[in-house]
């Protein structure tokens, strides 16, 4: 850009009446039309970097929120098997909420990750 920014005050110090003025106009109309596709080039970064971090956001939100479900779901699924222990066949019942409640622990725990 330094060099660029040189040649330009080499153009503007043309005389406007000499025989060279009109290459250098359009040297300089030249210039600029690079110096706005480079900051249009730079304008379309910056909107596809916002782009992507708004993707970005919603993705992990949605993503939180389906976790939030399972982790519900296997609440419910381990108080409700805890409700369903009948009196005679406790060891049985045991085990079906011990195992619900370690299925409900790792997913707590893989959240936490």
């Amino acid at each position: 850009m330094d060099d660029t920014v040189a040649a330009i005050a080499d153009l503007v110090k043309i005389d406007p009446y000499s025989t060279l003025a009109e290459k250098a106009d359009a040297i300089l109309a030249d210039i600029k039309a690079k110096a706005d596709s480079e900051k249009q080039a730079e304008l379309q970064r910056e909107i596809e970097a916002y782009e992507y971090e708004r993707e970005f956001a919603r993705k992990k939100y949605e993503d939180e929120i389906e976790l939030k479900k399972k982790k519900l779901d296997m609440a419910k699924e381990v108080s409700s098997s805890a409700g369903n222990i009948p009196g005679g066949e406790t060891g049985d019942a045991a085990g079906a909420v011990v195992e619900a409640g370690s299925s409900l622990a790792s997913l707590l725990l893989q959240g936490q990750n």
